[in-house]
Parts: structure tokens; C-alpha cells; sequence
């Protein structure tokens, strides 16, 4: 999978932006799953059939993945939000994770070194 540096740009600093505005909302990170959804929602109106749907969720994991490697986000694995301190979200239940190991929950968060008050001038 190949993308030109401008649209890798642009993801990356939209992807940052989600996930600082929301850790900024409710002190913890966000579900990849969600995190998945939230950003094919933002593409929902340029995408036409089921292909481009299915690159687009490949290209976001891709990117979520590289931005891991770069020290752009941390990759929390696990229960890690309920061991959290309380911020009740909006129903205040645990997970729904079995707890037979297939269904590992994974939360993205920036890294603390990403300056994310230079990168809110870029665009979304």
C-alpha cells in the first residue's frame, strides 16, 4: 500500500488531533475499534463501494500501526481502562472482553513526547 506524503501528513495530524481532543474529554485513550470507526465515519462521503471501504480500513490500521513505531501514539494493551482512576464516560461498565484472550482490547494515546499544540495549526 502506497499513499503520497501529503495524504500520510494529513492522517496522521487528523488522527492526533482525534485522539489529544479526545483524551483532553475524558482523560483516557480510545479503542481501536472505535478509533476505526470514528475515521471511516470522516471518509464516509467519499467512499462509493464495499473495495474502498475495505482499503480504507486497511490504510487507517497500516497507519495507526506506523504512527505506534514512530513514537507518535502508545499501544496500550488489555482491561487498562478499567484499572483506571473513574471517569465515568457515559455508562460506567467494564468491557465486554471475555476473558478468553481472543478479545484483547487495544487503546491508542499520544505519546507524551508529540507536540500537539503546534500540530492543532495543521490541517484536519
Amino acid at each position: 500500500m502506497i499513499i503520497t506524503h501529503d495524504k500520510f501528513m494529513t492522517l496522521q495530524s487528523l488522527i492526533i488531533m482525534h485522539l489529544t481532543q479526545v483524551e483532553r474529554e475524558t482523560g483516557s485513550g480510545v479503542d481501536r475499534d472505535d478509533l476505526i470507526d470514528w475515521y471511516l465515519e470522516t471518509r464516509e462521503s467519499q467512499i462509493d463501494d464495499v473495495d474502498e471501504l475495505e482499503y480504507e480500513k486497511e490504510l487507517i490500521t497500516k497507519m495507526l500501526r506506523k504512527l505506534v513505531k514512530d513514537n507518535y501514539l502508545i499501544e496500550i494493551r488489555g482491561n487498562v481502562q478499567d484499572s483506571l482512576p473513574s471517569m465515568d464516560e457515559s455508562s460506567g461498565q467494564p468491557s465486554t472482553d471475555t476473558g478468553d484472550g481472543n478479545n484483547v482490547r487495544v487503546y491508542y494515546m499520544v505519546h507524551p513526547s508529540v507536540d500537539t499544540e503546534t500540530s492543532s495549526s495543521l490541517p484536519p
